[in-house]
């Protein structure tokens, strides 16, 4: 990883796009209530009871950077919204007007007062780092507002940070417009087009080249990934219906006479070449990821199985962590990508303890509603990164709401796991209510539902951990729960 030195400057360009989309109930998923009723609404719904708006920042230090947790919840409104922070005044103004703009742009989407009755309006906002010269860096934000059950957008942007230079360029396209410059990004995407086996039979050369030549296109779905610029494009948009949605990734190194000249000079000779080194060294041989060792319990035990998705988060997973601890309890975290990338340490942790970590896909998409190809990357994704972070080879997924067909379970190899108990802490924010969940309805092999995002859920569990230990539970991990209980299960 490279070292990030003192930042003193910031270049913003803006990729943005915008895909309304409604949430509607053509694939039947199975799962408890939570899916049938998050499911029309395509996010959490709203509390039963009215709240006080409840804010608060929290700051995560690394030693690269400082992540900002920037959290919101009443009866009207969700936000969670991650960005960085860099100790210096000029950068830090920046970045937090950029979270205030987008979301007062928010507020004013949602018009607070006017939230239907079964839905709360959520703003998510994430953000990824990529190395693109010894000092050059490009922060990709990822921004899901959910303004109604039957509208909803993504903004991507893209930050540019240059750690040598104190200056703000505004406007900028990540791509030139010259004609020069989209004849070289013609000629690459081509060329790689047709050298890829699945795109190359339905390529439809002069769709491409329109497309690539339209002034108005600024590439706004390209992503970042490992020194790779990704393009993405729609169905039937550059090829036939059967290519699906194309997608290429393009050396940076490559694409650098497609990018604007101010862009190309700071990175241009700094290029960081990924297989560089000072001298060849044999490769060490890393070691393999290993799945969650399973215990030797006592079968004739009661046992139950405590989950918690939507994690990690820099302040309330360690809370649950040390709770966890005082009584003993295993647990298994079903993560999102996006959170592992932002908070690595925190998984490390998790695993430390001896907890099982599982997949809970990148951006916490309904599953059901995007093609085979967003699925595998929604899993290969966060799979990869959960291996990359702490070692371990994650054999577990759920979908986010419960949402799923059996189409998509035939199409994931992992084990679906869902739930017999949902807490229902995602809409109540009711720590007695979250206990009374649990201690109304528990029995022997049970999956207890909740999320390590919520403080109301942190403030319950201590409660909960001192019941279901006095009633003579071993709190276990959910593959310990399969493989132990496998018969109650089944009845």
């Amino acid at each position: 990883m490279h070292k990030r030195k003192t930042l003193t400057g910031i270049l913003i360009m803006i990729l943005f796009v915008m895909t309304a989309c409604g949430h509607g109930n053509s694939s039947e998923p199975h799962g408890t209530d939570e899916a049938e009723s998050m499911l029309a609404s395509g996010k959490y719904e709203k509390k039963e009871k009215n709240a006080e708006t409840t804010a608060a920042q929290s700051v995560s230090a690394n030693e690269e950077m400082n992540v900002v947790s920037y959290t919101e919840e009443n009866d009207e409104k969700s936000v969670a919204m991650y960005y960085p922070e860099f100790q210096q005044t000029v950068i830090d103004e920046q970045l937090n007007e950029f979270k205030t703009e987008k979301l007062d742009i928010f507020n004013e989407l949602i018009k607070p007062g006017e939230a239907a009755k079964d839905f709360v309006p959520q703003l998510n906002m994430t953000f990824e780092e990529n190395v693109l010269a010894e000092n050059i860096y490009a922060l990709q934000f990822v921004i899901d507002s959910y303004i109604s059950a039957d509208s909803s957008f993504t903004e991507t942007e893209i930050i540019m940070v240059n750690t040598e230079t104190d200056s703000v360029l505004a406007g900028e396209s990540l791509l030139s417009s010259n004609l020069d410059s989209r004849k070289h990004l013609y000629n690459i995407l081509l060329e790689n087009m047709k050298s890829d086996s699945s795109i190359a039979p339905y390529l439809d050369e002069a769709k491409l080249k329109s497309r690539v030549y339209d002034e108005a296109n600024d590439f706004s779905n390209v992503r970042f990934t490992n020194n790779n610029l990704k393009f993405k494009f729609e169905q039937g948009e550059i090829a036939a219906d059967a290519a699906g949605k194309p997608a290429v990734e393009i050396p940076l190194k490559d694409i650098l006479k497609a990018m604007p000249e101010n862009i190309t000079q700071l990175i241009d000779g700094e290029y960081i070449e990924p297989s560089e080194t000072a001298e060849e060294k044999p490769e060490e041989e890393e070691p393999k990821p290993e799945p969650y060792e399973i215990r030797t319990l006592d079968k004739n035990d009661k046992m139950a199985a405590l989950t918690f998705d939507d994690g990690p988060d820099n302040e309330l997973t360690p809370e649950v962590l040390s709770l966890l601890e005082k009584y003993d309890a295993r647990a298994t975290f079903f993560l999102l990508g996006t959170k592992v990338n932002l908070f690595p340490e925190i998984v490390e942790q998790t695993i430390g303890a001896g907890h099982e970590v599982a997949n809970h896909t990148w951006s916490h998409k309904d599953l059901t509603a995007i093609s085979f190809n967003e699925i595998t990357e929604e899993i290969v994704r966060t799979n990869d990164i959960i291996r990359e972070t702490a070692n371990v080879e994650p054999l577990l997924y759920r979908a986010p709401f419960g949402a799923n067909t059996e189409a998509v379970d035939q199409y994931v190899p992992m084990t679906e796991v869902n739930w017999d108990i949902d807490t229902e802490d995602w809409l109540t924010y009711d720590p007695v209510q979250i206990n009374q969940a649990v201690k109304n309805n528990i029995s022997d092999g049970d999956i207890v539902l909740m999320h390590d995002v919520h403080d109301t859920t942190a403030a319950s569990l201590g409660e909960m951990l001192q019941y279901l230990t006095d009633e003579g539970y071993q709190l276990v991990t959910v593959s310990e729960i399969l493989y132990y209980k496998n018969e109650i299960r089944a009845e």
